[in-house]
């Protein structure tokens, strides 16, 4: 699908001039104005010291390697945005190998240094993961979440152009459970959260602060549920949004205990060295074990319902945070998840990424999991027993140190200048 066929699709004919204009305005003949664009988005990203990702297509690497080597020296995380800016659902699988393949190819010619891989217009199919795992890409970004943080009903003149996008993105309801790092067949799965800039700013007409509102509230979703909130803020639309991205980011500041702002690299990075961890559970006595993680402290240790040592401090609704990578601890029960040897290969890795410590159930265990099925249904109903249950337990934190939840600030960058753009409308 090309770009002209994608806008009519999604948008309508009724946004598609609308969107011509901007874009028109948003870029120039030259790389210049996006350039400053991209300055701009950088200096919010050092003010408030985080790394954006700016997925790109690798044409546009191509074409523009100084700017994008700027990027990079500046401290941006650079992830590969398709070879051009195609709908790849439309293209054979064989093209889709290809595509990868030259991507990853021009890439490491200019010297750009990649994290993983967001498929143009978040549109993806199995094909297109075969071929990443067949290249070995780190991680995807391409399924998408849907937030119910948008008025309902919508307004009478939005309703329609956002109900067009929703379906053609076709995103998760994120009710349905964690929005979190995910393995699929080997592939690690970033989801983009929704509404993005595109549904708020071309579809709804917000801008600004509205904005910021409107991402606040996945922000407190996110926070209250430990989950990830991975934003997208096209570099073209930067500056119509700047005000609501500051927004978010001082409330992101002032959250206790705090949110993990980071690029998808160190997001994937995390959750990689997360899975491979092996702690150990030492018994010591009757109702005293010593509980260890390996590595250099940035795994945080969660306590609930028992004392430890050294002693831990007050974190989050009824967990405490232990400042320490090994501990103590001592209460009335085994103090992890016992899991019984038929248990689903899919539920163990779901509570391992929820961050319970299991072992193989044994008579001290509490509370002990038997699920045999692996469906999303079985994980949600053992989500809602998890967080229903009181019983003493000792965790290991989602995020890095006492972090509460996660935030990746992302944006597409697709085109540069006019004719970038002009070249997408010729496919």
């Amino acid at each position: 699908m090309g770009y002209l066929e994608h806008l009519l699709t999604s948008k309508g004919i009724s946004t598609v001039t609308r969107r011509l204009r901007a874009i028109l305005r948003q870029l120039g003949p030259t790389p210049a104005r996006m350039r400053r664009t991209l300055d701009a988005y950088m200096d919010v990203a050092d003010a408030f010291a985080f790394h954006p990702t700016f997925p790109t297509p690798a044409v546009v690497v191509d074409r523009y390697p100084r700017l994008i080597r700027h990027l990079v020296e500046r401290g941006a995380d650079i992830a590969i945005h398709g070879l051009e800016h195609v709908d790849y659902v439309h293209i054979p699988p064989e093209e889709q190998q290809r595509h990868v393949e030259e991507a990853i190819r021009i890439f490491r010619k200019r010297g750009i240094p990649f994290s993983g891989f967001r498929a143009p217009y978040l549109r993806w199919d199995a094909s297109l993961l075969d071929a990443l795992r067949t290249h070995r890409v780190g991680y995807d970004s391409s399924s998408a979440v849907l937030w119910d943080v948008l008025p309902d009903p919508l307004p009478p003149d939005a309703e329609a152009r956002v109900r067009r996008v929703l379906e053609f993105y076709d995103p998760r309801p994120a009710a349905e459970g964690p929005v979190l790092p995910s393995w699929e067949e080997g592939i690690l799965r970033l989801p983009v959260s929704l509404p993005d800039d595109e549904i708020l700013v071309d579809r709804m007409g917000k801008g600004g602060e509205e904005v910021g509102r409107v991402w606040s509230a996945i922000l407190e979703r996110t926070y209250r549920r430990g989950d990830l909130f991975v934003l997208q803020l096209h570099p073209e639309r930067f500056f119509a949004c700047e005000g609501g991205l500051r927004l978010l980011l001082e409330e992101v500041r002032g959250r206790t205990p705090p949110v993990w702002t980071a690029s998808l690299a160190e997001i994937a990075r995390w959750w990689r060295r997360k899975q491979q961890l092996h702690v150990t559970v030492e018994t010591l006595g009757p109702r005293q074990w010593r509980v260890r993680v390996p590595g250099d402290g940035e795994v945080g240790l969660l306590v609930r319902g028992m004392t430890t040592t050294p002693a831990s401090v007050p974190w989050y609704g009824s967990w405490r945070y232990v400042p320490s990578s090994e501990a103590i601890v001592t209460g009335p029960t085994r103090p992890t998840v016992g899991v019984t040897s038929d248990v689903h290969p899919r539920v163990l890795r779901f509570l391992r990424d929820l961050g319970y410590i299991t072992e193989t159930a044994a008579p001290d265990h509490v509370l002990v999991v038997r699920e045999r099925e692996g469906s999303p249904e079985a994980r949600r109903r053992l989500l809602q027993r998890l967080e229903e249950s009181r019983v003493p337990l000792v965790r290991l934190n989602r995020w890095p140190r006492d972090s509460r939840s996660a935030l990746a600030v992302t944006g597409d960058l697709d085109a540069v200048t006019w004719w970038d753009f002009l070249r997408r409308l010729g496919r």
